[in-house]
């Protein structure tokens, strides 16, 4: 019985010291004018981690899944920039020879014209280099 009241308070002093409260947030609702003009649907959410806040407009569709497309392109240029994969956005890939479509993709490509033209082949190359894991 001993053990268990010292288990529970123990229990209970771990969680009070690890406690940290919900950041906090701030949604910017003056944002919807942006998607309007552009007649987009979308969300943003922004952390500052020196402020532990969030901004946000639309978090309801934040929570939503849906597929990067294109998106990832950035993510995808950033990682393969900083990890050296490339060097710069002039550094070219062979095309592989495989017909796609659209026409542009079926040729040598740097990532500035990937980016530019979507080149799929090109990023699933990028992220095949950059690997899952990096020491």
């Amino acid at each position: 019985m001993k053990f268990i009241k010292i288990y529970s308070l123990f229990t209970f002093l771990v969680l009070l010291i690890s406690f940290k409260p919900a950041p906090n947030r701030v949604i910017r609702n003056d944002f919807k004018k942006f998607y309007e003009k552009y007649k987009v649907q979308g969300s943003f959410i922004m952390y500052d981690q020196k402020n532990d806040q969030y901004t946000m407009y639309n978090q309801e569709q934040a929570s939503v899944p849906f597929t990067p497309a294109s998106t990832f392109k950035i993510c995808n240029s950033l990682v393969s920039l900083e990890t050296g994969v490339v060097k710069d956005e002039h550094v070219v890939f062979k095309w592989d020879g495989k017909e796609r479509s659209p026409d542009v993709w079926n040729k040598d490509t740097d990532m500035r014209n990937a980016f530019k033209n979507s080149t799929v082949w090109y990023y699933q190359e990028l992220a095949k280099r950059v690997g899952e894991e990096k020491p």
